[in-house]
C-alpha cells in the first residue's frame, strides 16, 4: 500500500498547472500527501529512485502540433507550408511505424529515450566524420563541443596557496564521493516541494570515464570502489597516482598537502610529448582511439591509462596566474606582465582557462577535472555526458560552504546536504600563513609518479595534436561579465519570471544583433522522472517575436510592450512546465529520428525538422541550491559556462547571485563573420536595462489611465536609459 501511495503521488503532475493561490481539491489533498509521506527529513540518495514514474511518451499528433507551433516564427509562408504537408504524410505514413517501435521500447524500458540520447547526443559527438555540414561546430572533439565550466566563488581568497587549496579542494570531493556511493548523501528536492528528483547521475559523478572508440559510439566505463578511491594529478608534464584512501580511511587533508608541495617542487625535465598527451583528450574521438590502440595498450603506458581511467577524477595544477574580483596593483602594469588592464577582462580570461586550458593540460575523458591555479582561486572542467550541471552544482554548493569557513563563528542552520561531520564553527579551514589548518592525522598519503615510454613517431603524433587543439582554444571567444545593476528581485517586483525576463532579453539582442529570429535552446528538468535528463525548452515563440517587434520601434508604446512581454512570459512558462511534467515534444523526435536511422529508414519530415539548427543555446542552472543564508553571497560560485553548439551561434549561460545581480558566459567562434561574444553582451546588457525601463514606465500608469486608453510613448533612445523606481 505504501508504495502504490508513493507511486501515485509521484506520478501526479496536474499541480504544475494550478494556480498555487487556489489550487483544485485534487491539488490540495496531493500537496498534504508530499508533506506527509516525501518528508525529506533522513531521505537518502536512491530511497524514492525505483517509486519514479516513467517518462512519458506522447501522442504522436501532439508532438507534430507543438513543432509546427514552435517553427512557424521562423520560417517564410513557403517554408512553413511545406513543413506541414511532411509532417501531415509522415502522420499518415512512417511516423505510424516509428510511434509503434517507441510504444513497444516505452513498455520495456524505464526511459523510451535516455538511451538514446546518452549514445547519439553524447557518445556519438567528438567525430569530424560525425559533424560534416558547414554550420556544426568547427572543431572536433569534447572540449568545447561536450565539456562544460564551473567556476570558484566570487568571495574566494585569490594569491592563496596553490597546495593547500588543491589538498582541501579534493579532499572534501572524495568524501562526497563517499558520501554519494554509499547512498548517505541527501538527496536533492525539486523546489519549492519535497519531489525527489532522479538520483541516476550522481552514479556517474566520480570515477566516470570516457573511451574513444573508432566505432560510431564511445564506451562508457564507471569504475567505483575503495580501489579506485585515487586521483590523477597533472602538473606541468608531471603525472601522480595519489592515494586518498589508506586503511580503508580517507587521509586528511594536511597529509595531502604535504603530497601536493612535494608535486610542485619537483622540477624534474619534462618531455613535451609527456606535456601535450592530454591533447588527444581533446581533439577527434577516432584519432584518439587510434593513438591509444597502437602506442597506449602495452606495457607501462597501459598500465597508466588504466589508473586513468578508473581514477576518481583529475587534479590539474595550473602554472597560470588567473584573477578575479579586485586585482591586485601589479598586475595592472602591462610593463610587466601581459594580463589586460581591467577586471572585466580578466574575469573572461578565467572563464576561458577554465573551459579549455591551454588544449592539452586537462584530461577530457574524465567527468571532473579539478583546475587549481598558481593563485589559489580554482574551477571544473565537466564532461557532459556523465552528468547534467545540477547534481554537481549541488555538491559544488556544499563543499564551498565549509571550504570558505561558512560555519566559523555563526549560528547558521546546517543545510541537509551538507554533511555534519564537517562542520566546524570555531576553527577555519586555513591558518594565518594560507596552510591547512589541521593535524589531526599523522597516516601520510601515497604518492607515485607515473612515467611514459613514447617512441619517435609517437611523439611527433602528440605535438601535431597539440598544435590541433591549440587552434581550438583560439576558435572560441568568451565574454563572462557581471550585471549588477539589477537582479531577480527586481524582475519580480515587475510581475515577471526572472527566468523569462532573460530569455526575452535574450531574443531582444539577438535581433538587435542578427535583425532576424532564431531557433533558441533553454535546457529544462525532466528529473521528475526515472532516468531522466533533460528536455529543449524552444523560447522563441509567437509571442516572444511581438514583443520583440515592438521594442524596436522608434517610438515604443510602454503600456503595449508591456502587456507583449507578459503574453510572451505565460507563453514561455507554459512551455518550461509541459517540458517539466514530460509533455514537451524535442526527445521525442530525437527518438523518432533514431529508431529511423536504426531502421535503415529516411524520413523526410524528420530530417527537415531536426536539420534547423540551435543557433542560441542557453541554460541557467540555480545556485545555492542548497540553501545558503544571503548574507554570504560571497560563498556561491561565480557560474560557469559552454561553448556554441554551431559556427553561427551563441552559447549562453546565466547565473543569478542572490536578489540583485547576474553573471552571463557568453561564446561563440571566431570564425563566423557573424557573430561575435563582446558585441552580443552588450546588447544583451542594453536589453536588460530596456525592457527595465519600458516596465517601469508602463507600471507607472494607473488604472484610470489604462481605462481611458491612455498610453506613455517613449523614444527607442530613451528606453535604453536605466530608470528604476
Amino acid at each position: 500500500m505504501f508504495r502504490f501511495t508513493i507511486r501515485r503521488i509521484l506520478s501526479y503532475t496536474d499541480w504544475i498547472f494550478d494556480n498555487p493561490k487556489s489550487p483544485s481539491f485534487k491539488t490540495k489533498l496531493w500537496r498534504i500527501s508530499t508533506k506527509f509521506f516525501l518528508c525529506p527529513r533522513n531521505r537518502k540518495l536512491y530511497d524514492f529512485q525505483n517509486y519514479l514514474p516513467k517518462f512519458p511518451l506522447q501522442k504522436l499528433e501532439d508532438t507534430i502540433s507543438k513543432y509546427l507551433t514552435s517553427v512557424r516564427p521562423l520560417l517564410s509562408k513557403e517554408k512553413y507550408d511545406k513543413h506541414e504537408e511532411l509532417a501531415r504524410t509522415f502522420l499518415q505514413e512512417e511516423g505510424l511505424e516509428l510511434q509503434k517501435e517507441l510504444v513497444i521500447r516505452h513498455k520495456s524500458t524505464d526511459n523510451y529515450v535516455s538511451e538514446y540520447w546518452t549514445d547519439y547526443a553524447y557518445l556519438a559527438a567528438g567525430r569530424r566524420s560525425m559533424n560534416p555540414t558547414d554550420n556544426t561546430s568547427p572543431n572536433p572533439g569534447l572540449m568545447i563541443n561536450t565539456s562544460v565550466a564551473l567556476h570558484c566563488p566570487f568571495g574566494t581568497p585569490q594569491n592563496f596557496r596553490q597546495a593547500s587549496r588543491a589538498a582541501s579542494l579534493s579532499h572534501l570531493l572524495m568524501y562526497y564521493r563517499y558520501l554519494i556511493q554509499t547512498g548517505n548523501y541527501s538527496p536533492f528536492a525539486l523546489p519549492g516541494t519535497n519531489l525527489p528528483l532522479c538520483s541516476e547521475q550522481y552514479r556517474k559523478l566520480y570515477n566516470f570515464t570516457r573511451v574513444p572508440s573508432k566505432s560510431p559510439l564511445d564506451r562508457e566505463l564507471v569504475s567505483p570502489g575503495i580501489e579506485t578511491g585515487y586521483v590523477i594529478v597533472y602538473n606541468e608534464g608531471r603525472y601522480y597516482k595519489v592515494d586518498y584512501i589508506k586503511d580503508q580511511r580517507l587521509v586528511s587533508p594536511r597529509q595531502l598537502e604535504k603530497v601536493f608541495l612535494a608535486i610542485l617542487a619537483d622540477d624534474s625535465p619534462v618531455r613535451d610529448a609527456d606535456k601535450m598527451l592530454p591533447s588527444f583528450t581533446a581533439g577527434d574521438r577516432e584519432v584518439w582511439a587510434d593513438f591509444r590502440e597502437k602506442y597506449l595498450s602495452n606495457g607501462q603506458n597501459r598500465k597508466n591509462m588504466r589508473y586513468i581511467d578508473e581514477c576518481a577524477f583529475v587534479i590539474v595544477l595550473d602554472p597560470e596566474e588567473r584573477y578575479i574580483g579586485k586585482i591586485p596593483t601589479f598586475i595592472m602594469d602591462p610593463e610587466k606582465n601581459p594580463y589586460p588592464k581591467t577586471e572585466a577582462d580578466h574575469l573572461s580570461m578565467f572563464a576561458a582557462s577554465i573551459l579549455h586550458g591551454n588544449g592539452h593540460n586537462r584530461w577530457m575523458d574524465k567527468s571532473i577535472n579539478l583546475v587549481v591555479f598558481k593563485t589559489g582561486l580554482f574551477g571544473y572542467t565537466v564532461e557532459h555526458t556523465a552528468s547534467d550541471a545540477p547534481p554537481f552544482v549541488q555538491v559544488v554548493d556544499s563543499l564551498n560552504v565549509i571550504e570558505m569557513d561558512y560555519f566559523v563563528g555563526t549560528n547558521y542552520p546546517v543545510p541537509l546536504w551538507v554533511d555534519r561531520k564537517l562542520v566546524n564553527r570555531e576553527k577555519t579551514r586555513y591558518n594565518e600563513q594560507g596552510y591547512i589548518n589541521d593535524d589531526s592525522d599523522p597516516v601520510p598519503a601515497v604518492c607515485t609518479k607515473l612515467e611514459w615510454n613514447f617512441n619517435e613517431e609517437a611523439e611527433e603524433r602528440i605535438i601535431t595534436q597539440a598544435a590541433l587543439t591549440l587552434g581550438y582554444t583560439k576558435s572560441v571567444q568568451i565574454k563572462y561579465s557581471v550585471f549588477d545593476r539589477f537582479g531577480s528581485f527586481r524582475m519580480k517586483e515587475l510581475k515577471m519570471s526572472p527566468d523569462a525576463y532573460v530569455q526575452l532579453a535574450i531574443q531582444l539582442a539577438y535581433f538587435k544583433d542578427q535583425k532576424e529570429f532564431a531557433l533558441t535552446y533553454e535546457s529544462g528538468l525532466t528529473r521528475l522522472f526515472k532516468l531522466g535528463r533533460t528536455e529543449a525548452i524552444r523560447s522563441l515563440t509567437e509571442e516572444s517575436c511581438q514583443f520583440v517587434r515592438a521594442m524596436v520601434e522608434d517610438e515604443i508604446d510602454s503600456y503595449k510592450a508591456y502587456k507583449l512581454l507578459q503574453s510572451a512570459g505565460k507563453a514561455h512558462a507554459m512551455i518550461v512546465k509541459n517540458a517539466m511534467v514530460g509533455k514537451g515534444f524535442d526527445r521525442h523526435l530525437f527518438a523518432l529520428y533514431i529508431t529511423s536511422k536504426l531502421k535503415g529508414e529516411n524520413s523526410e519530415f524528420l530530417e527537415s525538422a531536426l536539420s534547423i539548427p540551435y543557433t542560441i543555446s542557453t541554460s541557467q542552472v540555480p545556485l545555492n541550491q542548497i540553501g545558503i543564508n544571503k548574507a554570504r553571497p560571497d560563498v556561491t560560485c561565480i557560474g560557469g559556462g559552454f561553448g556554441p553548439v554551431t559556427k553561427h551561434g551563441y552559447g549562453i549561460a546565466y547565473f543569478f547571485h542572490g536578489d540583485n545581480s547576474m553573471a552571463f558566459h557568453v561564446t561563440s567562434f571566431n570564425e563566423s563573420q557573424r557573430t561575435d561574444a563582446v558585441r552580443f553582451y552588450n546588447l544583451l546588457a542594453e536589453s536588460l536595462t530596456q525592457i527595465e525601463t519600458i516596465c517601469s514606465t508602463a507600471l507607472r500608469l494607473t488604472a484610470a489611465e489604462c481605462i481611458k486608453g491612455r498610453r506613455r510613448i517613449i523614444s527607442y533612445k530613451d528606453s535604453l536609459s536605466f530608470s528604476q523606481d
